[in-house]
């Protein structure tokens, strides 16, 4: 009787009270045999609706993503974008289509196997699952949209990688947050053998800038800027980007030492390059930031401070 199911035991004991006490073997045989079938008819029943369900239903690990992370990724330079983008026609912008398309792809599948193999804590943090909700769902966009092959599909291809751009504006500040919070949490977290804290952040980063430079210069073709091709200016001049970065500099020295050593651009005022000028503005504000605390921790006992370094070369 112990191996019967609970239900079976109480209908025999039901059994044997509406035998008034009588103990009749065969109809204590009959009653175990019967409740018996029916607890395993009903059991195999719902296994057998069970198992038809679930062959409808998706995998619960998508492999897809593994799949798209194992290929390679083509690596971008100025060069092979200035030459992609000149010269623009329906064909040339139709093959950039399928290649954005792929690239994407294949580096958010990278970031979000990255994220998959996070220890708990940090993956369970609400921040870092908005990034990871993000990144899934950009993923699934790209590689459900049909491969495009004509200007129709080009032009609909394009509103969705504006909407993704938009979409993935505040990754940096939810990476961050969650990092933070998920070191408070547990101290040792960026030193344990399943996570090094910078290692990601600085993959997810660098990852996220190359995504946006395919992106926004893919978007920027289809806009007629004078001295560009997309968002790269033909014509730039470091010396005339570090000028323009000096007061915020500036403004940022005097914040935090209260004091703002002399800048003295010299010489390359005629050097000009093919570079994407936001991030050649972002490189030359951080050079010259040090650059000036450099100068006020070197010469802050002294009554002057020296000039900044020449930067013009950079």
């Amino acid at each position: 009787l112990h191996k019967l199911p609970s239900c079976s035991v109480r209908e025999m004991v039901h059994s044997c009270t509406r035998m008034r006490g009588l103990w009749d073997p065969i109809k204590f045989l009959k009653c175990c045999h019967g409740s018996f079938v029916r607890y395993y008819s009903i059991k195999q029943r719902t296994f057998a609706v069970a198992s038809h369900h679930n062959k409808d239903l998706p995998d619960y690990y998508d492999t897809s993503v593994q799949r798209y992370a194992n290929l390679e990724i083509d690596r971008l330079t100025i060069t092979r974008l200035l030459s992609a983008g000149t010269n623009l026609n329906p064909e040339k912008l139709i093959v950039m289509a399928q290649h954005v398309q792929r690239e994407m792809a294949i580096r958010l599948a990278r970031r979000l196997m990255d994220m998959q193999t996070l220890p708990y804590i940090v993956v369970a943090n609400p921040h870092i699952r908005k990034v990871y909700d993000l990144y899934d769902r950009a993923f699934h966009t790209l590689i459900s949209f049909p491969k495009v092959t004509n200007m129709k599909l080009e032009a609909e291809f394009l509103v969705v990688v504006k909407g993704l751009v938009q979409e993935g504006i505040q990754v940096v500040e939810f990476l961050a947050r969650g990092m933070h919070e998920a070191r408070r949490k547990i101290p040792h977290v960026s030193h344990g053998p399943g996570l090094d804290a910078n290692q990601f952040l600085a993959d997810m980063i660098m990852s996220r800038i190359s995504r946006r430079v395919i992106c926004e210069q893919y978007i920027a073709l289809h806009d007629d800027i004078p001295g560009h091709v997309g968002i790269i200016c033909t014509q730039l001049s470091p010396a005339e980007v570090l000028q323009r970065v000096v007061p915020e500099a500036a403004l940022h020295c005097q914040r935090t030492f209260g004091v703002v050593p002399e800048v003295i651009v010299e010489g390359g005022r005629g050097v000009t390059c093919s570079n994407i000028a936001t991030h050649v503005e972002y490189i030359a504000f951080e050079v010259l930031k040090n650059a000036m605390r450099a100068v006020v921790e070197r010469h802050r006992p002294a009554d002057t401070l020296g000039p900044a370094s020449d930067f013009a070369g950079l």
